[in-house]
C-alpha cells in the first residue's frame, strides 16, 4: 500500500466515524425535541469522543508536516505524497472535529433539558428503584442528581474546549 493510498483510506475511516456522529442527530424528528432515545453520557463515550478529538489533532499536525515533505524535492517521501491527499486528510480531520463538537452541543443540550428527570427516573425504576425510594428522600435524589447532571454537563463542555491547533 503506498503512502497516499494508505492517507486515502485514512479519509475514508474518518468520513465513516463522522456519519456514525451526525446522522442520527440529522435524520431524527425527536432531535429538535430533545427526545432522542439513548442513555446518558457515561464516562466511556467521554473517553471516546477525546479519542476522536485526538486523532483530528494528530491528523491535523501530521498533514503539517506531509506539506513540508511535498515542498522538498529531496525527500524520500516527496513523490508519494501530493497537496490533495494533505488536503483531504486536513478536511476529514477537520469534519471529524466539528462532528464531535456537534454530538457534544448536542449531548449539553439533552442533559440541561432532560438530565435531572432521566437521572431520577432510571433511579426509581423496578425493584430496586422502589428499594431506593425508601433510603434515599426527593430532596436528597434531586440535590444528588443534580450534582450529577452538572459534572456531566462540565465533562462535555471539556470537549468544547479542545483546540485543532
Amino acid at each position: 500500500m503506498t503512502l497516499s493510498n494508505f492517507g486515502f483510506r485514512i479519509v475514508e475511516l474518518l468520513r465513516d466515524v463522522r456519519e456514525l456522529h451526525i446522522k442520527p442527530l440529522q435524520n431524527s424528528p425527536a432531535v429538535n425535541e430533545l427526545k432522542y432515545n439513548r442513555p446518558q453520557l457515561d464516562e466511556e463515550e467521554l473517553i471516546y469522543l477525546h479519542g476522536l478529538l485526538e486523532i483530528a489533532c494528530v491528523l491535523t499536525r501530521l498533514t503539517d508536516q506531509l506539506r513540508s515533505v511535498t515542498k522538498q524535492r529531496s525527500h524520500p517521501f516527496q513523490s508519494e505524497v501530493t497537496t490533495s491527499i494533505c488536503s483531504e486528510l486536513q478536511s476529514a480531520a477537520k469534519d471529524l472535529y466539528e462532528a464531535v463538537r456537534v454530538r457534544a452541543n448536542f449531548t449539553i443540550r439533552r442533559l440541561k433539558a432532560t438530565g435531572l428527570v432521566s437521572m431520577k427516573t432510571m433511579i426509581r425504576w423496578g425493584k430496586t428503584g422502589v428499594a431506593v425510594a425508601t433510603l434515599i428522600s426527593d430532596d436528597d435524589l434531586n440535590y444528588y442528581g443534580s450534582d450529577y447532571v452538572d459534572s456531566a454537563i462540565e465533562a462535555t463542555e471539556g470537549l468544547l474546549k479542545v483546540q485543532m491547533n
